[in-house]
């Protein structure tokens, strides 16, 4: 099981594929990040993939009455395409963090770079099926698209996102991993969307904004409360 990261990055490589363009980036990153704290806690609090132990503080319910009002404010009138947009964003950030914790657990019986190798050497068949089951017509004209040279880097950033992962893995706690992360992907997505001066429904920009300020609040007063404990001690 531990060579099924890459399995799970696949999807969640899809489902982000399918979200892209239907609603904003800010949307897609602040639902996924939602998803990854709410199991991140779940992951601390029981212990699973052989983590340390971790309570989290009941306070931090304050920050995801903020994701939950903003989750609301997208769904609110929204078309069948962008709530299964919504729905597919929120099911990646499932995806990474379970991808993330098997990838570590792979890494950990071998080393952070040899469980990069070995984790995108595993995704490479199931990739390979789902284009030749759903894009075989795109295959012959994989030659004639017309995309930027950038475009083709994502799977290098994977790489070394992956190996990222698998060395901070094993340092620090999910929760504390997945709120690090907030801070740089959803104020890039922000940014992202003025570059590309993205004209999608603002609905969907203003209620990312809320979870993200809900998954910042969790960042404020977990930090808060790890302080008190301390000094208690």
């Amino acid at each position: 099981w531990m060579y099924l990261g890459c399995v799970i990055g696949v999807i969640t490589t899809v489902f982000n594929n399918l979200a892209f363009g239907k609603i904003s980036l800010t949307a897609i990153l602040a639902l996924s990040l939602l998803a990854q704290t709410l199991l991140s806690v779940i992951i601390d609090g029981l212990g699973l993939f052989e983590m340390q132990k971790r309570r989290i503080s009941s306070a931090t319910l304050i920050g995801f009455v903020f994701c939950l009002a903003g989750i609301l404010w997208m769904l609110y009138g929204a078309t069948v395409e962008v709530a299964l947009a919504l729905i597919l964003s929120f099911c990646t950030g499932i995806s990474v963090v379970i991808s993330r914790m098997i990838n570590a657990s792979l890494a950990g019986q071998t080393s952070a770079v040899a469980g990069s190798f070995l984790n995108h050497l595993a995704g490479l068949l199931p990739a390979t099926i789902v284009m030749f089951l759903y894009g075989r017509d795109e295959l012959s004209a994989i030659g004639s698209f017309q995309v930027p040279w950038w475009a083709y880097l994502g799977g290098v950033l994977g790489v070394v996102v992956v190996l990222l992962y698998n060395i901070t893995v094993p340092k620090v706690s999910a929760f504390q991993l997945t709120l690090l992360s907030f801070v740089g992907q959803v104020f890039a997505g922000i940014i992202l969307d003025l570059i590309m001066k993205n004209t999608l429904s603002s609905q969907t920009f203003i209620g990312g904004l809320l979870v993200a300020l809900g998954i910042g609040l969790n960042i404020i007063i977990e930090q808060l409360f790890q302080k008190r404990k301390q000094c208690n001690a």
